[in-house]
């Protein structure tokens, strides 16, 4: 069992771990499909990472 060393940073008072890990951002293909993923799991995956970089604006068109 690894041990954790906690630091707090002195101006902020924030703690940190020495042994956190940084998550991969995982950049899927437009292009390519990826073989160990389904057609539909893949579509998914794509619409969710261009809904997290586009900014939508939703108005009533309606009047």
């Amino acid at each position: 069992m690894a041990k954790k060393s906690i630091h707090t940073d002195r101006q902020t008072g924030k703690t940190s771990s020495s042994s956190k890990k940084k998550k991969k951002k995982l950049v899927i293909s437009h292009i390519v499909k990826p073989e160990k993923m389904s057609l539909e799991e893949w579509q998914v995956k794509l619409r969710q990472q261009v809904s997290k970089t586009e900014h939508f604006t939703i108005c009533s068109v309606d009047d």
